[in-house]
């Protein structure tokens, strides 16, 4: 981040796009929700060490980088099949055998440490201001009914109850034991006694998004069965991105629950990991 965007007041946004050093932003081609295009940037220098993870020398050996955004699945397999499109993220899984039978396509494995599946609840609000009722969505899970629903094979996911991640350095599951199998009485009594009256509980979900919205779906119906009254809200995955950042009230814009996930390796650590509270570290 630049100076000026870091000495401004955290909670306003930052409206310039610039790129990320290795590559500038090409704001002229930019199509909002359908073509993101980054430029090499000649200036850049990168550091004389080797390239490890996200860290390292960053060596550009490309001109133009493109990112298209494809929806539908199925004409995403179509376009690189055609050679329209050089690399597929994250494509459908029960696409993958399609994809495998394709000469000059070839199906690895990016992130060995995979990511780390999420039920974000908004604890601003009632009821999840409470953590009794955050404890109850945590006793109501069960990890191989949401993989399942969301992944299909076993092959494609495992189960995890490390709050550091599974296989990497912090990766301890002790302590997870009350976790680790859904406890549906405790989870409707902890709910009962965080002072939830059945009020209506928004979730929203991005169909557009098949892994997230799997999830989801999974989760408003373990949630209806331990007492919740949801309010399912399906949209683009566009619109549950801009709600999410809304601290609103639930019942005037705001939301209570959404699915997504995020990359495990940044997972792996305290230190980086997005879901680590640091505002009640000290400094010796």
């Amino acid at each position: 981040m630049r100076e000026k965007e870091a000495v401004i007041d955290p909670a306003t946004p930052v409206t310039e796009t610039i790129g990320s050093g290795p590559f500038t932003f090409n704001k002229a081609e930019w199509v909002p929700g359908a073509k993101v295009v980054y430029d090499k940037n000649k200036d850049y220098v990168p550091r004389l060490e080797p390239v490890s993870g996200n860290a390292g020398g960053k060596v550009i050996k490309i001109d133009r980088l493109q990112y298209v955004i494809i929806p539908d699945p199925a004409t995403q397999v179509g376009a690189i099949g055609r050679g329209e499109v050089d690399m597929l993220d994250a494509p459908s899984l029960d696409l993958i055998p399609i994809l495998t039978k394709q000469q000059d396509v070839v199906v690895g494995e990016i992130f060995p440490l995979g990511f780390y599946g999420v039920i974000r609840p908004n604890a601003l609000h009632p009821p999840f201001n409470n953590v009794k009722a955050r404890q109850a969505l945590a006793l109501m899970v069960d990890q191989k009914e949401h993989a399942t629903a969301a992944y299909g094979d076993p092959k494609f996911w495992r189960e995890c109850y490390s709050f550091w991640i599974c296989g990497g350095p912090n990766g301890s599951e002790a302590g997870s034991e009350a976790y680790r199998k859904p406890n549906l009485e405790r989870a409707r009594r902890l709910l009962a006694e965080s002072g939830y009256k059945g009020e209506k509980i928004i979730v929203i979900s991005g169909t557009d998004q098949p892994i997230y919205h799997a999830l989801t779906q999974v989760t408003v119906e373990r949630m209806k069965q331990i007492g919740f009254n949801v309010d399912l809200q399906a949209m683009d995955w566009g619109s549950v991105t801009t709600r999410r950042a809304k601290k609103d009230a639930p019942e005037a814009g705001g939301w209570h629950i959404f699915h997504t996930t995020t990359g495990a390796a940044p997972m792996a650590s305290p230190l980086t990991s997005v879901v680590t509270s640091l505002t009640c570290w000290s400094s010796p």
